[in-house]
C-alpha cells in the first residue's frame, strides 16, 4: 500500500469518525430532548471486542470513548429503548436498498466520486432499466442523490456512511467466512 493511499484512508477513517460523532450526538441530543435515554455498556463486552485490523481496532476505541464521554456527559442511556424505539419498516427499507449486489457495487462506484448515468452503467455492467430502477432505490432512502445539471449522481453523506459500516460489519464478521 503506498503512502499516499495510506494518507487516503487514514482522511476516509477521519471523515467517518466525524460522521459517527455527529451522528451520536445528534441521536443523543433527540433522545434526551424526548425523554432521556440510557445505554448500558459492561465493560466485558467492550474488552472482548477487538477486532483484528487496525482500523476496525481504532474504530472500535473511538466508539468505546465516545460511549464512555457520552455517558459522563450525558448520564446512563439505555441501548435498549433505542432498539424498542427502532421502526422497523424504515430500518428494513435502508437495509433492503443495500440488499442487492448491483446497488452495493453502484455504490463503490460512488464513492470514488460522482460519475454519470452511462460511467455507471459501465462500471456496474447494467442495462439501463435495471440501472435505472437501482438509482431508483438508493435515492428514495437517501444513499445517492442525482444532479439534475449535470446528470450525474454521487453518493450522500447516509450512503458513504452507510457503505463504510458494510465493510466494517464485513470485516468484523471474517469476510467470506460467513455462515
Amino acid at each position: 500500500m503506498s503512502a499516499e493511499e495510506i494518507e487516503k484512508l487514514k482522511r476516509e477513517v477521519e471523515e467517518l469518525k466525524r460522521i459517527i460523532r455527529m451522528s451520536i450526538s445528534r441521536k443523543v441530543e433527540e433522545r434526551l430532548r424526548e425523554n432521556g435515554i440510557y445505554i448500558r455498556v459492561g465493560r466485558e463486552v467492550l474488552e472482548e471486542a477487538e477486532p483484528e485490523t487496525v482500523v476496525s481496532r481504532d474504530l472500535l476505541r473511538f466508539i468505546r470513548d465516545s460511549i464512555r464521554r457520552s455517558l459522563r456527559e450525558r448520564g446512563e442511556m439505555a441501548i435498549e429503548e433505542m432498539i424498542s424505539n427502532l421502526p422497523e419498516e424504515e430500518a428494513a427499507m435502508v437495509v433492503k436498498s443495500i440488499a442487492s449486489p448491483d446497488r452495493i457495487r453502484i455504490m463503490k462506484l460512488l464513492y470514488a466520486g460522482p460519475k454519470s448515468f452511462s460511467d455507471l452503467k459501465r462500471g456496474a455492467g447494467l442495462e439501463s432499466s435495471s440501472l435505472s430502477h437501482h438509482l431508483k432505490v438508493l435515492s428514495r432512502v437517501g444513499l445517492i442523490r442525482a444532479h439534475l445539471r449535470t446528470g450525474g449522481y454521487a453518493l450522500t453523506s447516509r450512503g458513504r456512511f452507510l457503505l463504510r459500516l458494510l465493510a466494517f460489519m464485513y470485516e468484523a464478521v471474517g469476510g467470506g467466512a460467513v455462515e
